[in-house]
């Protein structure tokens, strides 16, 4: 009996390793002119530059992460104005204390996942999530936020987590985060089922946010795809 656990266990491994291993997060760098890519273990965080300093999307896995990649990008993490965070789970937000300057905006449906009203469902387990400041302001689904000339609205995007929510840049640019995996030829599919609180309704989401017209997406765990015009 316990052979055929440990099989059934090490199979389960396999298949996470497998599945974990096809994602192409990017290494540290820049995307274009004004658009960098953090790489905290197996995910981005991204660095956008505006006129008044700069703004990330997501807050990669830990402090330590990020202040390294910050390095790197010649960045000064003091020079973040905002962080929006696309969801709560702990690889997107842990490092959120390396930009002590920033307002941190979290979508306003993702705040159950913090006080316990909603449960986080992923492989088998149930639980919350946790950010590591108190200080946050939360986005409504479709609610603008400007940053001098650049504007952030936030669109609800659920499944992966009952709150994830993208951002769409100056009507050009779609911050993902996990809402949907990116294939090589741009094509938008629903995450890995076990890793989503709910499959059938990221699978929804998915298709809805093909029909935004955008000219570049990015993803934290598939890198970017750039459409023609």
């Amino acid at each position: 009996m316990l052979i055929i656990v440990a099989a059934i266990l090490l199979g389960v491994f396999a298949y996470v390793f497998y599945k974990v291993s096809d994602m192409v997060t990017m290494e540290t760098g820049k995307v274009n002119n004004f658009l960098y890519a953090g790489k905290t273990g197996f995910v981005n965080f991204f660095v956008m530059e505006y006129d008044s300093g700069l703004i990330c999307f997501d807050a990669g896995n830990s402090i330590a992460e990020v202040e390294i990649a910050m390095k790197e990008l010649n960045l000064n993490v003091k020079d973040v104005t905002h962080v929006f965070l696309t969801h709560s789970d702990g690889d997107h937000v842990n490092g959120v204390e390396a930009f002590p300057n920033a307002k941190i905006f979290l979508p306003e449906k993702e705040v159950g996942l913090l006080d316990g009203m909603v449960t986080r469902k992923i492989f088998f387990m149930e639980g919350s999530n946790k950010l590591p400041v108190d200080n946050y302001l939360t986005m409504k689904n479709q609610e603008t936020i400007m940053a001098g000339e650049v504007s952030v609205k936030a669109t609800s995007a659920p499944g992966h987590t009952p709150g994830h929510t993208v951002f769409l840049v100056n009507d050009s640019i779609l911050f993902a985060g996990d809402a949907f995996h990116l294939a090589e030829d741009g094509t938008y599919e629903a995450l890995w089922a076990p890793i989503n609180n709910d499959y059938e309704r990221a699978k929804e989401t998915a298709e809805t946010l093909r029909n935004i017209p955008i000219s570049l997406v990015v993803t934290a765990h598939d890198g970017y795809y750039r459409f023609e015009k």
